[in-house]
């Protein structure tokens, strides 16, 4: 029998004013009744249009500092979650990013106004959550520059410090993998390493909400928080094994992208939704 040593964070991305209330609700009373603190991916300026799915709660931002004081960490998830380029960037299995292609003057405009708004409003975020897993090497450097210095994001089995001081905590899974279907089998655990599981709250049905919650009961001793995780592994480098393990997923990455194709093309005035180059589905990876 395989002993479990796995470890899992929760991440829930497209945080913002106007997202989509009624679900989050009862999916926070879940994370309180089970005490999960849970990343938050929080849009600072959202401007994507898909994100306007309920009316905009003027407490967003006590919200937020309260999540804050709970423990719960906070991920700067972009700038205004509006996809302006064709690039995927260095994890992105679509042609479409936010930051990726730019060139570093307008990132770091983005990123230090991005940076500006949660700290006008009081929070404090050192981990970045690109839009689409989209963004590139110039990113990671002016992140670097203005002091953030994690990424939630990358295919290792675990997390590692890479040799700029960025500490990578990998991003592997979505919600698919950790919700069964009504009367079905639990997802297959893990037998090792840090496994972040994307949520878009925003998506899910009131069935899967209720999955969920089975969900969190019968994982809770194996969720863990980012300071856990950070004391665990802060310092590891890199190994063969999580060398290995990104070159597959990678390659897997790169096969979708050439099938998929590309317009080459930059959106300069870039619509709400993503640009054509992207193509017209919103998969769980955003």
């Amino acid at each position: 029998m395989i002993r479990i040593e796995a470890s899992y964070l929760l991440r829930f991305d497209d945080i913002c004013p106007t997202m989509k209330w009624s679900n989050w609700e009862l999916i926070e009373e879940i994370l309180i009744e089970h005490d999960i603190r849970p990343i938050m991916a929080v849009v600072p300026d959202n401007r994507d249009s898909n994100l306007h799915l309920e009316p905009l709660d003027p407490k967003f931002w006590g919200r937020v500092r309260r999540w804050q004081a709970a423990g719960w960490t906070i991920g700067m998830h972009g700038f205004q979650h509006m996809y302006v380029t064709c690039d995927p960037g260095l994890y992105s299995n679509r042609w479409a990013s936010e930051f990726a292609g730019l060139p570093a003057r307008e990132q770091r405009e983005k990123l230090e106004r991005a940076l500006a708004i949660l700290r006008g409003e009081g929070v404090h975020s050192d981990l970045w959550i690109a839009p689409g897993h989209s963004f590139d090497r110039t990113t990671v450097s002016i992140l670097r520059e203005l002091g953030v210095t994690s990424i939630s994001d990358g295919y290792s089995i675990s997390p590692y410090t890479d040799k700029q001081g960025i500490f990578w905590i990998p991003q592997q899974l979505s919600e698919k993998q950790i919700l069964s279907v009504p009367g079905g089998k639990p997802s297959e655990l893990k037998s090792a390493g840090v496994w972040t599981v994307c949520i878009h709250p925003n998506a899910w049905t009131r069935v899967e909400i209720n999955q969920f919650r089975q969900a969190a009961r019968r994982y809770r001793h194996l969720i863990r928080t980012t300071g856990e995780i950070r004391a665990a592994y802060g310092g590891r480098q890199r190994d063969w094994r999580d060398r290995i393990h990104a070159a597959k997923l990678d390659l897997g990455r790169r096969l979708r992208l050439l099938i998929e194709g590309k317009t080459d093309v930059r959106i300069e005035a870039p619509p709400a939704s993503i640009p054509a180059c992207a193509g017209s589905s919103r998969d769980a990876s955003d």
